[in-house]
């Protein structure tokens, strides 16, 4: 797993939400370089994540964000992409691994602890941590 150009906007976009309050796509695209079909795609990921509202109408549209931003982890940002967060394969829960005696593997050790080091370190950081 790696974080990639789709983790880094959402989480720039939820930044940006947090540091100006509501916003339009267009707005949120433009101020943090961001195409607005990408910004879009993700707002809209967020908010059926739970973690933006949207705003519809003529008089006041946009994007704000639906907790505060110490009530919200940057594990809880990249999950929307990833929601089954695995740093290899092997990590799955089939555990789709060649290796015969996975048990005593100890890649399959090492890559689970990584990864539980990875989440718990994802999901201590803030929000507003980084704004």
């Amino acid at each position: 797993m790696l974080i990639n150009r789709a983790d880094d906007y959402a989480i720039r976009i939820m930044a940006c939400l947090a540091v100006s309050g509501k916003m339009t796509a267009d707005k949120i695209g433009e101020h943090q370089g961001i195409p607005i079909s990408f910004t879009k795609t993700i707002s809209s990921k967020l908010k059926r994540c739970g973690l933006l509202e949207s705003f519809q109408g003529s008089v006041d549209p946009g994007f704000a964000l639906a907790k505060r931003p110490e009530e919200i982890s940057l594990y809880d940002i990249i999950k929307v992409n990833h929601p089954e967060f695995m740093i290899h394969y092997c990590l799955t829960e089939d555990k789709s691994c060649p290796v015969k005696d996975r048990e005593n593997c100890k890649a399959q050790q090492y890559f689970e602890k990584l990864q539980q080091g990875i989440i718990k370190d994802l999901s201590s950081a803030r929000l507003s941590d980084i704004i």
